[in-house]
């Protein structure tokens, strides 16, 4: 096995290693340090036992590559037509607009195809050819993608929680870990999301800050960045070489789906948004790398019945739920859907079945045990929809509602008709069907909604892996082409990967608008354009103006203290390691916490940074402000620059704050000496 191969399963298994010692730890309120012995211990062991399992022999069911080793292709008639129904059925959604009726269409298409094609059992798993050529295509494509991932900088506003996690327990790593809120510093507050409790990556991160001293924020942004970019060609080639065997066929797919990962950008939660521009990300990890590894380890065990596959396959799940939330439900379910496209008819073949699915049973059973926590903090209350429009609303969410969202559904029609080989044919026909007959299903929309996905429901399309099957079409025509074929299998690759290539009216890369800070636009939750998009070298991916800002607040203000700030400036101060803590951060986490602060209390942490941002000379909220800050004690203030010596900068000299930097974007108040304050509030 090439170690292209062996390194996405290394770390793998090192990573659900590492997640299974945390939710131990966690589970028993332990700290970080201890996760660390516990974690190291754990690793030496199986480190262990990974070497006494390589001196086995390999299992023998695999059988050597054929070219021609497709013998139940469907006859050249059987092609055209199932072509020509998914040409019809995309030809009338794009007229009429109707998603139910392609949805009938491509349910009716491939279960007519999974009819024909699940008669007989699976052929056997072919091996993939050795190439040295693709074996160095691959390395420099995942070098490259390296180089690419460090050398981007775009800010993602997520981090104000991920990288706080890291933080808080490098900076207190005898803490009982996901214990308490560490991002507003308040005494006995519960995180704002249990889900969170699951979440194995960032705890990682903290680690390797706590042993290193390298800023947490680097771990995420450099370290592990860079090591994610390199393992998703090698992840995705892993998949491709069960599928498509020979290298100039897997090779094309890698280059297709990695160019698509690059690429294709129309929204902010397209694919493309979720790969190498946040990659450090657990859920662009569960996307890029888990879900590969998932497919492929679920069609290697499926064909061989191997004790190490079925390992690999389990590692595979575990290391999924450590990444996102998400993948409590979404990686079970892409295993079991892989696992009953290979299904072999007998005793045998349901044997094989059943322990696949126990491989994937350990997210299912965090889910349950995390259920009633998670469903008391995330409440679903949006009022019922008609049948397909939360399905149309997740579809334009994530391929957006121009050219590449028909590219994409095309793919998943027509990867039917052009699939080359009996493995990649069922692939392709029950991973969509079974997606869209569960979580994509329009008819069982507000069920899944309340029961399984929660407010996240647009990621139920995150089932259907279209940048996978859009590579795999592009592909398909190069099965059983050697290197060196003839130049029309090469001019049909090209033109294929060209049209793809074109599709995206925006990618991840785009930047559209002026380069303007979020203090000179209306910044919200959707904020996050234009881009902001920069090159440069490796580095912390933030909003440089914003951060600027943050580090000037963390210098004036102790550790702990509390501080008011734009929201912009306050989200990125848990980012911080020993940095004050702002009276009300990111607006999607303070409305999270209203169940716990109460509505009053959440408006009021909110008012303080809204005025900081936009000072109002009205006499009642310059007095409400002062009652705030003497409220939570404050220690530092940002604030828009005050002109004039008015009420407001009295207001703030009279309670003790000095200003301690003036100019640009905001200016800087520190408290000096807070006055005594006399029975009525009134200073003395």
């Amino acid at each position: 096995m090439p170690i292209s191969e062996r390194l996405p399963d290394l770390a793998c298994i090192a990573f659900a290693v590492w997640t299974l010692c945390t939710h131990a730890v966690v589970a028993l309120g332990g700290s970080l340090d201890l996760l660390i012995v516990v974690a190291g211990l754990a690793g030496f062991a199986t480190a262990l036992g990974l070497l006494r399992m390589r001196r086995r022999p390999v299992p023998a069911q695999v059988a050597a590559s054929r070219s021609d080793a497709d013998l139940r292709a469907p006859s050249p008639g059987a092609r055209v037509a199932a072509a020509a129904a998914a040409a019809a059925a995309l030809a009338a959604w794009a007229v009429t607009g109707n998603l139910l009726l392609l949805w009938w269409c491509a349910v009716a298409l491939l279960g007519v195809a999974a009819a024909v094609a699940m008669r007989r059992p699976p052929e056997p798993l072919l091996q993939s050819v050795k190439s040295r050529r693709a074996e160095v295509f691959l390395w420099v494509l995942a070098m490259v993608c390296v180089v690419g991932t460090l050398a981007v900088h775009r800010f993602d506003i997520d981090d104000a929680f991920y990288v706080n996690v890291a933080v808080a327990a490098a900076d207190n790593p005898s803490r009982a870990l996901f214990a308490l809120d560490t991002l507003l510093g308040i005494p006995d507050l519960a995180i704002h999301n249990p889900a969170h409790r699951t979440l194995t990556l960032e705890l990682l991160n903290g680690a390797v800050s706590r042993l290193t001293g390298i800023p947490a924020i680097l771990c995420f942004h450099v370290l592990t960045a860079g090591l994610v970019a390199l393992l998703v060609p090698l992840a995705h080639a892993r998949l491709f070489r069960r599928l498509l065997p020979q290298p100039l066929a897997w090779t094309a797919a890698v280059f297709a789906t990695i160019a698509i990962l690059w690429f294709a950008g129309d929204t902010h939660r397209s694919f493309g948004n979720y790969a190498f521009v946040r990659v450090w990300q657990g859920k662009a990890i569960f996307l890029t790398v888990a879900m590969p590894l998932i497919y492929a380890h679920a069609i290697r065990f499926s064909a061989t019945g191997a004790s190490r596959d079925w390992l690999r396959l389990a590692a595979a799940q575990i290391a999924s739920v450590g990444l996102t939330s998400t993948a409590i439900w979404a990686a079970p379910l892409a295993g079991g859907l892989v696992l009953a496209s290979q299904l072999r008819s007998g005793a045998q073949g349901l044997a094989v079945f059943a322990r696949g699915i126990a491989a994937c049973l350990y997210p299912l059973a965090v889910g349950l045990l995390l259920r009633g926590e998670i469903a008391k903090a995330i409440a679903v209350d949006t009022p019922a929809r008609g049948a397909g429009a939360w399905l149309s609303g997740s579809l334009s969410k994530i391929l957006g509602t121009g050219h590449f969202e028909l590219a994409a559904l095309g793919a998943m029609l027509l990867l039917v008709a052009c699939a080359s080989g009996d493995r990649l044919r069922r692939f392709a026909i029950v991973v969509p069907l079974g997606a869209l007959l569960t979580v994509a299903n329009p008819y069982l929309e507000e069920w899944v909604r309340s029961l399984v996905t929660g407010p996240s429901h647009w990621r139920t399309i995150w089932a259907i892996p279209f940048p996978i099957l859009l590579g795999l079409l592009v592909a398909s025509p190069l099965a059983g082409v050697r290197w060196g074929g003839t130049l029309t299998a090469r001019a049909l690759y090209v033109a294929a990967l060209l049209f793809v290539l074109l599709l995206p009216h925006s990618t991840p890369l785009s930047s559209p608008g002026p380069k303007l800070s979020v203090f000179t636009r209306p910044w919200s939750e959707r904020g996050r354009f234009p881009h902001h998009v920069r090159f440069g070298w490796p580095g912390p991916k933030v909003d440089p103006a914003a951060y600027r800002y943050a580090l000037k607040l963390a210098n004036a203000a102790p550790a702990g203290a509390r501080v008011v700030a734009p929201e912009p400036v306050a989200l990125w101060l848990g980012t911080i390691h020993d940095a004050p803590v702002p009276v009300s951060d990111r607006k999607l986490y303070m409305t999270a916490r209203t169940r716990q602060l109460g509505a009053a209390e959440v408006k009021r942490r909110k008012r303080l940074n809204k005025f900081s941002a936009a000072p109002a000379l009205k006499p009642k909220r310059i007095e409400a402000f002062r009652e705030g800050l003497r409220e939570y004690e404050v220690h530092a203030i940002l604030i828009r620059p005050i002109k004039g010596d008015g009420p407001l900068r009295a207001l703030l000299r009279d309670d003790g704050f000095e200003l301690a930097q003036k100019g640009g974007l905001l200016d800087l108040w520190i408290l000096r000496a807070r006055p005594a304050v006399g029975s009525r509030g009134d200073p003395t």
